[in-house]
């Protein structure tokens, strides 16, 4: 499953999403319906769905910030909200990278994707890049 972020509540995002990845693809806000959800309450919503993927461009927020949890994956992608509608091409490339490219290479792990590089951590933090 991905999870959307809010501010990707859109539907050219979504159905791009959707027109390559196998599984389900939602936002945020239907995990937790009616109501507005704080970055902060991200992990614990995401722990109520199986081995969700969450992909964000709130960068400031996510990145460095939240704990990698081995019952989930975050992809922050560096990208202006004017550049929003790219993110499907980003997750799409993340997706096909080793060792992105299975569910048990992502759970655990908070990425960054950058336009030539990829960054991330799990659960001790420690950063580790590769080019792509």
């Amino acid at each position: 499953m991905i999870v959307l972020d809010e501010q990707l509540n859109h539907p050219a995002i979504i159905e791009g999403i959707a027109a390559w990845y196998p599984g389900r693809v939602a936002v945020l806000t239907e995990l937790r319906v009616e109501s507005k959800v704080p970055d902060e309450a991200v992990p614990k919503l995401l722990r109520t769905v199986k081995e969700p993927t969450f992909v964000t461009i709130n960068v400031k927020h996510f990145w460095r910030v939240i704990r990698a949890d081995a019952r989930f994956a975050v992809g922050t992608i560096d990208l202006p909200v004017d550049d929003a509608l790219r993110v499907s091409d980003y997750l799409r490339r993340l997706l096909k990278t080793k060792p992105f490219d299975t569910k048990a290479g992502r759970m655990g792990v908070v990425i960054l994707l950058r336009p030539t590089r990829i960054e991330f951590y799990r659960v001790n933090r420690k950063i580790a890049a590769m080019k792509w």
